[in-house]
């Protein structure tokens, strides 16, 4: 199954190839402002998901997972929607989504990588279930 992530990637940079490649006026036009609005975007999400995640008085941990989870949204499957249904320019967004979620996401990655979170998770002792039959 490791082969797996491999087949996912390639997917999303076919995706993102052939829809910048249709699109390359359109990006060079506008791409800075869309740009600026996908990763104000992605950066709101990580934010709001850890700050959302502290009120509720979750543990670091689980901080940085909810995090991650709303930082980073499904910009492959944006593409495919958008194209699919409204054309390639209207998937531009979720090019450029797809491209620095795979910036952002493994820079924050890293960052907590080397942070401690503070705290250790320990899995619950499992206990057999009892056949009252």
């Amino acid at each position: 199954m490791t082969v797996l992530p491999l087949i996912s990637v390639a997917a999303i940079i076919t995706i993102v190839s052939a829809v910048v490649s249709g699109n390359a006026a359109s990006i060079a036009a506008s791409g800075f402002l869309i740009f600026t609005a996908v990763m104000l975007h992605n950066g709101f999400g990580l934010l709001f998901g850890y700050l959302a995640a502290k009120v509720l008085g979750l543990d670091e941990v689980n901080r940085r997972a909810i995090s991650i989870e709303v930082g980073m949204q499904n910009s492959g499957l944006g593409v495919a929607l958008a194209t699919a249904h409204f054309g390639p320019l209207a998937a531009l967004p979720s090019v450029l989504a797809a491209a620095w979620h795979n910036i952002s996401g493994p820079i924050l990655a890293t960052y907590w990588s080397k942070k401690s979170a503070g705290e250790s998770i320990e899995e619950a002792p499992v206990h057999p279930v009892e056949n009252k039959l």
